[in-house]
């Protein structure tokens, strides 16, 4: 329909005078920002902290940040007449400062999208495939309100799960990263190839040391002792170039609370996308104040695109024997 329509949506974009020409082919990580919030001018918002990981990842990858903001309209309200609104114009801004504060720190191409829309979660779809995104970085706010952040794991699992391409989902603290210390729980899944490389471009950004942990239950069979070390050995490869790694095979009774509880040690943990049961909650949120309790440090989850095999993956498998 059109751009008034009430299945539509409208957008528009900015470019970093200040760049290189945005490239077609250029890796490019979109990071979804909120309505609200501007820049604090001592850095230390939650969305910083996205922002310092997404220029992380996109030098890694040669590539730009697109930052993406989408206001909801209700149905009834055509889109072209609320683009007019004060408000939707203050929302606009406050992605430009976004935009502006972003260009000015980054060494890479940096763009904004601004779009209205009916339905988030398909506006958001669109324009990663629009723009030919490779990931998504989007953030769970730690410090929303039971409530809020029920509505927003909502929102937010959503995305994740229609996402066209990688997705990065980021639950931070009220200071920037500058991560020093690591750590990386593994596994054979495939999404834990993602966090390995996520890993490694955080440590080689800040100087950090990274303690991949991988927790196997209480008297595990041969075959999963060996295939543990089949993904300690393979995180281990694709970490090779990382200064400071520590390779550990635990055991434990209960997997993902003994992650959480290790996770409070470090200052960054990164993990594969989890399906269901604690670790998911661990990272979208949850009204369990066992979980609050014991979610003091940054979280980044990986969710590898469905359809794209990591090498990490391939090692863990035993498809490929060469080094890397």
């Amino acid at each position: 329909m059109s751009a008034d329509g009430s299945r539509g949506n409208v957008s528009r974009h900015r470019d970093s005078a200040s760049k290189p020409t945005i490239s077609s082919t250029r890796y490019r990580l979109a990071v979804f920002l909120p309505n609200e919030g501007e820049p604090a001018d001592d850095g230390s918002s939650e969305i910083e902290q996205r922002i310092e990981i997404a220029e992380a990842t996109a030098k890694e990858n040669d590539g730009e940040i697109l930052l993406l903001s989408v206001v909801t309209i209700p149905d009834q309200t055509p889109l072209s007449l609320a683009r007019e609104a004060q408000s939707i114009q203050r929302k606009e801004e406050i992605l430009d400062s976004w935009r502006q504060l972003t260009s000015e720190r980054a060494t890479v191409p940096v763009r904004s999208i601004f779009c209205l829309s009916h339905r988030e979660t398909k506006a958001v779809r669109d324009q990663l495939t629009k723009h030919g995104c490779d990931a998504l970085l989007l953030g769970v706010e730690s410090q929303l309100s039971p409530r809020l952040r029920i509505l927003q794991r909502s929102l937010h699992e959503r995305i994740v799960v229609r996402a066209p391409c990688d997705v990065f989902v980021h639950r931070g603290t009220q200071s920037p990263i500058r991560a020093q210390r690591i750590l990386l729980a593994v596994s054979t899944g495939p999404h834990s190839g993602l966090a390995v490389e996520t890993a490694r471009v955080l440590a080689r950004e800040s100087g950090a040391s990274i303690d991949v942990i991988h927790v196997l239950p209480p008297n595990s069979s041969d075959e999963d002792q060996t295939v543990a070390s089949k993904v300690l050995d393979a995180a281990s490869r694709i970490l090779d170039d990382t200064e400071s790694v520590q390779l550990n095979l635990l055991e434990a009774e209960n997997v993902p609370e003994t992650i959480i509880e290790r996770s409070n040690a470090y200052d960054v943990t990164v993990l594969g996308a989890p399906t269901k049961g604690l670790l998911e909650r661990y990272v979208f949120g949850s009204n369990s104040e066992t979980i609050h309790r014991n979610s003091e440090s940054t979280v980044l989850m990986a969710k590898r695109h469905t359809g794209r095999t990591s090498i990490y993956y391939r090692l863990v498998a035993g498809d490929v024997e060469a080094p890397l």
